[in-house]
């Protein structure tokens, strides 16, 4: 019993370790050591910010959001870059990606790099904002295309990386075709992928 105490203590402390340094590089250093106490309260409850032995983005991202936290605004527009890196096919991430930021409101971007190797394809999407799109709506728009954000990384206040895992990938607005079933397309002006 007293081993188990000593192992659960040892494993407290080195999530401790890890969600703080995730915090830390979410909000940045300085922001950090400013609401250092105000902090250690919001994440008291670690086990709720881990997930099968993970830090659980989603929560970590919507405390540090709700409890004002986490900064995206800039006193001036500038060019933000959000990187995203998967193991999937690059054409389901970029379709994915240019239909979240389009959703988003963001009409005007680029992708700045393009890579795919072994499997994994990396995205490199560039605009101009006033603020980085907000890290919690790209979560709940990459789950509700069968995507999870295993972990996201601030690079600068214009530099992010997103890491996704394909779970169960989806198109919204999708419909099942079945062979032998006749199809007709009305409104031939839009976007059909088939």
């Amino acid at each position: 019993m007293k081993k188990y105490f000593v192992f659960v203590l040892c494993l407290q402390l080195l999530w401790g370790d890890v969600l703080d340094e995730k915090i830390k590089n979410l909000i940045g250093e300085k922001n950090y050591q400013v609401n250092a106490n105000f902090i250690q309260n919001i994440f008291r409850d670690k086990s709720l910010f881990y997930t099968n032995g993970g830090i659980n983005m989603k929560n970590v991202v919507q405390a540090l959001k709700n409890n004002g936290l986490l900064i995206l605004k800039f006193s001036s527009p500038l060019e933000v870059q959000l990187n995203f890196v998967a193991r999937t096919s690059p054409v389901l991430l970029t379709r994915t990606i240019n239909d979240i930021l389009s959703s988003m409101g963001y009409a005007f971007f680029n992708v700045q790099k393009a890579d795919y190797n072994n499997g994994i394809t990396s995205l490199s999407f560039v605009f101009v904002t006033e603020h980085t799109p907000d890290l919690s709506i790209i979560m709940s728009e990459l789950e509700k295309r069968g995507i999870r954000c295993i972990d996201i990384k601030h690079q600068n206040a214009q530099n992010w990386e997103y890491l996704l895992e394909i779970d169960n990938p989806q198109i919204p607005n999708a419909r099942l075709l079945l062979t032998n079933q006749p199809l007709a397309l009305r409104d031939v002006s839009g976007q059909y992928w088939l």
